[in-house]
């Protein structure tokens, strides 16, 4: 008999939404980058790129916020993201 304990969790696949759109997600927690790479295939990183993420119908650990560069959240199937970018050059 296999002990449950032994094995490692197996991270499933879910659906979260971002800006509108369904996307296959495969990890328990999705970072800040993630989302504006899934939202626009592109992470600008220069002082007059500004990125803001919020986020809702999320699991019990955060249910909806916002989120900062360098976080990350955990996810849940149907999870919605709204990413934005302003360039102010």
């Amino acid at each position: 008999m296999i002990d449950e304990k032994v094995i490692p969790e197996v991270e499933k696949e879910v659906s979260i939404i971002v800006n509108g759109t369904p996307k296959k997600w495969e990890k328990k927690e999705i970072s800040f980058k993630e989302v504006i790479l899934l939202a626009y295939d592109i992470y600008i990183d220069r002082p007059t790129m500004v990125y803001t993420v919020a986020y809702e119908d999320g699991p019990k650990q955060n249910p909806e916020g916002s989120m900062t560069r360098d976080t990350s959240v955990f996810v849940k199937n149907k999870m919605v993201f709204h990413a934005t970018a302003t360039d102010k050059s």
